[in-house]
């Protein structure tokens, strides 16, 4: 069987998008959402490559940083944003 990978983005996560602030921050849920996500896929034996950068000088940075990642990683790519 073909190895499953999956490339998963914490959307919202940059100081330039940091998305929807109602109950909470999208930023927060989204890393709730994905790290809940990101475990329990990794406990099923998926491989799965966070794509989400630490820093970034831009939006258009953060948004290179999490394509050129998926791209490299040989990934199905899955982006998630709570709003």
């Amino acid at each position: 069987m073909k190895e499953i990978i999956l490339a998963m983005d914490i959307g919202h996560n940059v100081p330039y998008d940091g998305g929807v602030v109602g109950f909470r921050t999208e930023d927060a849920l989204n890393r709730l959402v994905v790290n809940a996500l990101i475990s329990k896929l990794m406990g099923r034996g998926i491989k799965v490559v966070n794509c989400t950068p630490s820093t970034a000088k831009s939006l258009n940075d953060s948004l290179y940083q999490r394509v050129n990642t998926a791209n490299n990683s040989g990934a199905t790519f899955v982006c998630i944003n709570t709003s």
